[in-house]
């Protein structure tokens, strides 16, 4: 008819430890014990928290990987600031005039005649994709509108092969050394990838002006041009274009700016999901320590009225419940660390799409961010609790298992 008897305490690992043991309060080897006495409850509060700090760096994950991707294609990867199609293709004579032209306006630096096809490529898992061939005159010039690099490392084109971008390497599950197929200008043409290149959006396709001769047999003309600009203010820009335009063979002119500009446009509601999923993650640690709380006093309630009974006041009952909820969310916080790097990757890869790749990097502030937010959550929810403790009613508990 008596209730059943709590388990024997068992020696932790701390005790074994003297060490640190010998020099614990008696309030911390109590709250030491207890954690590990209660182990259901630490399980529960630990994944419930981990889950908690991985969504928000998930959150946080997304913003860092779709923002960053779109950053560093407009900062650090285009390095052209002025993009333009002519009419009709030109060969070298008709490009060395339309050069001058071009040239004769002061706020143009330099220039680097193109020839840009669509062409598309065979996909490992059955289909095909669009991919830009970029085929450049002067391709020691090439990396100062395009930053080529893979890891830190800068690449160069050279005459054996072509340089293509990572989500295309990945789609095709092409590595360096391998050929493949381009469906270009209605001839199939094939290709030795000499390079991957980082890129996030779109897929590119670069090579020298002597490797397109020896891979398609045709001369080279040019169809568009890059432009660095001394000036990329509005009013210098609208200038360029006006002096441009008028030129007989060029055709449309697009700024980088611009095009950043739409592309943070599109991405903007990223801000909306990042600030769901930490809501999200901020109820979900709410409704966890409070309930777990809760409950731990509740099924208490006898051996905190003996505290209580001791002479402790409320404010030390309730360090003596609050030290143990601090000590397992701070464990699920660092837990929550792992739990989210993990989470993250799996979101990001899920939300790719074919043609655009974003970045697998976290800011290490993003990590700080999620643990202080959820230790935050947990004093809210402790704070909310403080009442309990001077609702309990110590005759009742005491008699309870009489």
């Amino acid at each position: 008819m008596r209730p059943k008897p709590p388990k024997a305490g068992k020696t932790i690992l701390l005790e074994r430890i003297p060490f640190i043991w010998k020099r614990l309060s008696f309030t911390r080897k109590v709250t030491a014990r207890n954690i590990f006495r209660y182990k259901q409850r630490l399980f529960m509060t630990v994944i419930g928290i981990a889950t908690c700090t991985g969504l928000m760096i998930t959150g946080f994950g997304l913003k860092s990987g779709i923002l960053g991707a779109v950053d560093s294609q407009f900062t650090n990867i285009y390095r052209y600031d002025m993009q333009s199609t002519l009419k009709k293709d030109i060969d070298y004579k008709q490009a060395a005039t339309t050069k001058d032209k071009v040239m004769e306006d002061d706020n143009v630096k330099s220039v680097l005649f193109t020839y840009t096809k669509n062409g598309t490529v065979d996909v490992d898992k059955s289909g095909r994709e669009d991919a830009y061939v970029v085929v450049a005159d002067h391709k020691q010039e090439l990396n100062n509108y395009i930053n080529f690099t893979m890891k830190g490392k800068v690449l160069n084109l050279d005459e054996d092969g072509v340089i293509i971008t990572e989500k295309l390497s990945k789609l095709m599950n092409k590595k360096i050394g391998d050929t493949f197929a381009i469906t270009l200008n209605d001839k199939i043409v094939k290709a030795k990838i000499s390079g991957i290149t980082e890129h996030y959006v779109q897929h590119y396709i670069y090579m020298s002006s002597d490797y397109y001769k020896k891979i398609t047999g045709a001369n080279l003309k040019f169809n568009g041009l890059y432009g660095d600009l001394k000036s990329t203010t509005e009013s210098s820009e609208n200038s360029t274009t006006k002096l441009l335009t008028v030129i007989k063979d060029v055709g449309s002119v697009s700024y980088k700016n611009n095009s950043h500009f739409d592309f943070n446009k599109t991405t903007k509601s990223i801000n909306s999901v990042v600030l769901v999923l930490i809501v999200s993650a901020g109820v979900l640690a709410f409704v966890v320590i409070y309930n777990l709380t809760n409950i731990n006093i509740n099924d208490r309630k006898r051996e905190l009225s003996t505290i209580k009974l001791l002479g402790f006041y409320n404010n030390e009952l309730a360090l003596y419940i609050y030290r143990e909820n601090i000590i397992l969310t701070v464990i699920g916080s660092l837990t929550g660390i792992i739990v989210g790097i993990l989470l993250n990757s799996f979101v990001i890869n899920s939300s790719e799409t074919k043609v655009m790749m974003f970045m697998r990097h976290i800011d290490p502030i993003y990590f700080l961010y999620s643990v202080l937010i959820t230790i935050s959550f947990s004093i809210i929810v402790n704070l909310a609790m403080y009442r309990e403790f001077g609702n309990i009613d110590m005759i009742e508990s005491l008699k309870n298992a009489e």
